[in-house]
């Protein structure tokens, strides 16, 4: 398969627009929804392959949160004692992240730090 999109076909160009479009269904209690599923948390084999951006689970979970909140600055904002702190903002994440998107992240090992406020991995 050619890397180039001009080179794709049509096919190839809506599969690659499916995969990587993020729809927003309802609207969700963000916090709610980690506690609730904190179960899965460091649970990345139960992603399904077809739904992963990578077979990393810190790159999905970055790939995933840019795509619902585009950005320009570095995704760690800050880092301490073996974790980092990540550039998301909080409200703006919760009005377009579905439960099933807090689930993927929470099985890539991103957590609510309630400290910061914000989104944090364990290194």
């Amino acid at each position: 398969m050619s890397m180039n999109p001009q080179e794709w076909t049509p096919e190839l160009a809506e599969a690659m627009r499916e995969k990587f479009t993020v729809v927003k269904a309802e609207p969700i209690n963000f916090e709610a929804a980690f506690e609730k599923h904190g179960g899965e948390f460091l649970k990345f084999e139960r992603i399904p392959v077809e739904r992963r951006f990578s077979n990393r689970p810190d790159l999905h979970a970055f790939i995933l949160l840019d795509k619902l909140i585009p950005g320009t600055n570095d995704m760690v904002s800050y880092s301490a004692h073996d974790e980092f702190f990540l550039d998301i903002k909080l409200d703006d994440l919760e009005k377009v992240i579905t439960e099933e998107q807090v689930i993927d992240l929470i099985r890539c090992g991103v957590r609510r730090s309630s400290e910061y406020d914000c989104l944090a991995l364990f290194t």
